[in-house]
């Protein structure tokens, strides 16, 4: 028979049925046996209401929160998060090629990446602080009241991007002048509105000179991502931040495990954009200096503690178990070699797992682990079994994968199947709870379950039972890339061949929402009104990927590896594995945040891109166009395949809310592709309204809207002193206090009603403005610019202050009272603008 014993229990593994098709475990020499404890666990009873919230009547709201909070709104730009992506891309790009063995360097690796990022950043750092200095000596004087919008906004652009530098680098010099001309803004405000203000914070050139120091550890940061270096940790900090100046209960970083491949980009921003708003409020010079050198000293601080573990990477301990097991001699057990892999890979991969095991004993667990999981996979450790198995595998990815010549006839790649379906197995176990692990025989079970999936994926069909198999084809997942410093990603050894019908490409869902059809007419410029042709490849992301690093390492497919290409990268859901290839268990489902943009993607996550014969990315051509007396005649713009280094792709049609609760406004933004918007000036020029209506009421009510409205917790932006956050999905769930849970799903409801209501009203809004203004949006599509922005503002709109109160109450004292009694505002007549390109708030 065949038996697992621990802690004097014996388990029929056959009871569990093992994945294999053909599997005859032999019982071999007993271990320890692993032995729990009777212990009891405890936890200290907390009341579920929250500490940092008090009623307005005993605790002082800060003078100048709705004011801190309004610049925090202000800095905040997707737009940055972009370009943060594509300057830590183009950074690695720039020093992973001069790197053949990242493992093999050691301890010399974060020293050269170091001097790499030193000499790709320096020129841009001195630039943007001469830059900052001109903006300095411009406002130093007393009499800053004194500007107005329009002089700010032309000295501004005046500021022209320094000659010389990449693409990448020019778009951080753009966008932190932006962030840099919204404090000036803010400061220009809090003059015009008395001395009594003004008086108390720093003149706005103290708070530029400041400014100027956060250049470097910002950029440290990006090189912090580009590395997979980025502490989790740092997303709840920058959140603290802000709360602590608004006097709101900070939450504990160690609660934070959120499993992203490579920490949030997004953090980056958080924590700039509150230091700086903290600066701009800073009272006094001492405390402006203090800001800023926190920002520094944190940098250094997160450096240390990304750089100085003594914990192995999971690569290099991945590498090691496939040493190991090499290297075993007949009839030796693999045990111990796994025994040393499982802790890397659990803190690799699970944050969840760490906890449990901290509670209830690290050594057992691993212990208990490795010793199941020696058991499953010993038949396939000696160098017989093992070489077949690499040959088998090696036949099945050849085409796809590109196997490099010295990898044929050696058995590495089976023992690194072994290594990676062991690694799935703990990734697979992240849902373990306390309970769980101090229940042996169930610990076993979800053990071989989580084992099943893994050997599923990384083991030949012919390995594996049928039923198990998760696609109808000879596929497995494969490490890429074959050559190179380190595993970034895996690929799907199987590409498939598929026709896009319309109405799929309609159904289908990329990032943000969007609809695959605009993805396909936008950035590739195709006709998403007939069936398109296509080759699936088929990808999944590990601890550290990027979507930049599949793109860059995919030189034989064709269209993927040019710049920006990781753009062509979508989710690949269950729901999308089964319309697009018929193959749904080939898909993954991952919570939302990983679908929201591809700056943030999680562990396990699969994407695919579509190979499609003569598309490739398009883009606006570069040379501006001359103003024409009369733009309603002009012939639209074309779009051109992306060709230059400093060209962009083309955006697909977008939509943001901003719901600003001080300033009793709210503004839906109407982002119209350059396809979009020109397919709608052609209708205008040739007189039929009636078309242009309807493609316009089309994407409005049935794209943009639905879009808005199915993510409201990314795609809104609420402007409020209690949600430092800015969007909902910021708000992290407390599961063990229930009513703040509550609250937050409270807010969720009500937003949600809100911005429907707002958002019915502003596509009338939008029809009535291409009734009577349509001249103004031919104009702004005619610009150099990447298609059209129309905004709806709706300003002192009523009863906004209630909604506010209520707020104010979910994320303090529960009140199911004003829930009870609120109503929606009534909506007054917008402000309508229109913008040449992307221009959201």
């Amino acid at each position: 028979m065949n038996y697992y014993e621990s802690n004097g229990q014996s388990f029929e593994l056959s009871e569990f049925e093992t994945p294999f098709a053909d599997v005859t475990i032999k019982r071999e020499a007993e271990h320890q046996p692993l032995q729990f404890s009777g212990e009891q666990f405890y936890t200290e009873m907390e009341s579920p209401f929250r500490q940092g919230f008090e009623p307005e009547s005993t605790a002082q709201k800060h003078a100048l929160a709705g004011d801190f909070v309004q610049l925090t709104g202000e800095l905040n730009s997707q737009e940055f998060n972009n370009n943060l992506y594509q300057l830590a891309a183009e950074l690695e790009a720039h020093f992973s090629s001069k790197i053949s063995d990242e493992t093999a360097m050691g301890v010399q690796y974060v020293p050269f990446v170091n001097q790499e990022a030193q000499q790709y950043f320096e020129p841009l750092i001195g630039e943007t602080e001469r830059a900052l200095d001109r903006v300095s000596q411009y406002f130093s004087g007393n009499n800053l009241a004194g500007h107005s919008e329009a002089e700010l906004e032309q000295f501004f652009s005046q500021l022209e991007s320094p000659a010389g530098y990449t693409p990448a680098q020019e778009d951080f010099f753009k966008s932190v002048f932006n962030k840099v001309k919204s404090v000036v803004k803010k400061g220009v405000d809090l003059a015009k509105k008395g001395i009594s203000v003004v008086g108390k914070l720093l003149p706005i050139n103290l708070v530029l000179d400041k400014l100027k120091g956060m250049i470097r550890p910002l950029l440290q940061r990006v090189l912090q991502f580009a590395i997979g270096k980025l502490p989790k940790q740092l997303q709840p900090h920058a959140q603290n931040l802000a709360k602590r100046f608004l006097n709101l209960e900070s939450e504990n970083p160690e609660n934070y495990d959120e499993a992203t491949t490579g920490g949030e980009l997004e953090s980056i921003q958080t924590e700039f954009d509150n230091y700086i708003a903290q600066l701009a409020f800073a009272h006094d010079e001492g405390e402006a200096e203090q800001l800023a050198s926190d920002y520094e000293h944190s940098s250094n601080d997160l450096s240390r503690e990304s750089y100085e573990s003594n914990t192995p990477s999971l690569e290099a301990a991945r590498q090691q178990l496939v040493d190991d097991l090499k290297n075993l001699r007949e009839g030796e057990n693999a045990t111990p070699a796994i025994e040393r892999f499982i802790p890397v890979a659990i803190m690799a991969l699970r944050p969840i797992i760490k906890t449990a095991i901290s509670i209830i004993g690290r050594q057992k667990v691993i212990n208990f682990l490795a010793g199941l999981l020696a058991k499953l996979v010993q038949k396939y450790v000696p160098r017989e079994v093992v070489q077949p198995l690499a040959a088998n595998i090696i036949d099945i990815g050849m085409t796809a994968i590109g196997f490099e010549t010295y990898e044929t006839g050696r058995p590495d790649v089976g023992y690194e199947a072994i290594a990676n379906t062991l690694q799935e197995t703990i990734q697979n176990m992240g849902s373990l709870n306390e309970e769980l692990f101090s229940n042996e025989q169930a610990l076993a079970a979800a053990t071989l379950e989580a084992f099943e999936t893994a050997a599923a994926n990384n083991f030949p069909a012919q390995y594996i039972k049928k039923h198990l198999l998760p696609s109808g084809v000879q596929g497995i997942w494969i490490l890429k890339p074959r050559k190179g410093p380190k595993k970034l990603y895996k690929k799907y050894t199987q590409v498939f061949t598929t026709t896009i019908e319309p109405k799929m490409a309609r159904v289908i869902k990329t990032f943000g929402g969007v609809p695959l059809a605009n993805f396909l007419r936008d950035s590739l410029g195709l006709d998403v009104t007939k069936p398109i042709q296509a080759r699936v490849h088929l990808y999944e992301s590990i601890p550290g990927t990027q979507l930049s690093h599949i793109s860059n390492h995919e030189k034989k497919v064709t269209g993927l590896s040019v710049n920006y290409g990781y753009v062509q990268l979508h989710p690949l859901t269950i729901c999308t594995a089964a319309i697009l290839i018929k193959e749904p268990c080939l898909g993954s489902e991952t919570p939302a945040a990983f679908t929201v943009n591809r700056n943030k993607i999680g562990v396990g996550q699969r994407f695919y891109y579509l190979e499609i014969n003569g598309a490739r990315l398009r883009v606006a051509p570069p040379a501006p166009k001359p103003a024409a007396k009369d733009p309603g005649k002009d012939k639209p713009r074309p779009l051109m395949p992306l060709e230059k280094p400093g060209d962009k792709p083309a955006l697909s049609s977008d939509i943001q809310g901003v719901i600003n609760f001080p300033k009793a406004e709210i503004r839906l933004n109407y982002f119209f592709s350059e396809e979009e918007a020109k397919t709608v000036v052609e209708k205008l020029n040739k007189s039929d309204y009636f078309g242009a209506a309807y493609s316009i009421r089309y994407s409005v009510r049935n794209v943009l809207n639905g879009i808005l409205l199915n993510n409201v917790g990314t795609k809104v932006k609420i402007i409020h002193e209690a949600i430092p956050e800015l969007y909902l999905e910021n708000i992290q769930d407390k599961q063990e206090q229930f009513l703040a849970a509550a609250g937050k799903e409270a807010m969720g409801k009500i937003v949600g009603a809100l911005i429907e209501k707002i958002a019915e009203a502003a596509y009338q809004g939008v029809v009535n403005y291409f009734k009577a203004r349509a001249v103004e949006f031919k104009q702004a599509q005619a610009e150099q610019a990447d298609g059209v922005t129309v905004k709806i503002i709706y300003v002192n709109v009523p009863g906004m202050s209630k909604i506010a109160a209520v707020i104010n109450a979910l994320r303090g004292t529960f009140s199911v009272g004003n829930l009870l009694d609120l109503t929606l505002p009534s909506i007054p007549s917008p402000e309508v603008q229109v913008k040449a390109g992307k221009n959201f708030d």
